[in-house]
């Protein structure tokens, strides 16, 4: 009886993956929105003077670790170089 509960369950279980699955938007799509969220993000973290340190980069000068400030993708800086 078990074996018989067990591929119904399977199915049910892929079906829905199935489902899901057929709901997304096209790839390309997905990989257009990530990188409008990416670019919305360094935004938002330059705006708000986020930074972070660089876990394994040392100053020569002072020792201390290396603090990494986050900058905007579109700034005009990054926009020139990557553009």
């Amino acid at each position: 009886m078990t074996a018989m509960a067990q591929p119904r369950k399977q199915g049910r279980i892929l079906g829905w993956i199935e489902r899901t699955g057929n709901k997304l938007p096209d790839p390309v799509f997905l990989f257009l929105y990530l990188i409008a969220a990416i670019v919305a993000v360094s935004v938002v973290a330059a705006m708000l003077g986020w930074s972070a340190v660089h876990p394994t980069e040392v100053d020569p000068d002072s020792g201390a670790k290396t603090v990494i400030a986050a900058t905007s993708l579109l700034s005009p800086d990054n926009i020139q170089n990557y553009g």
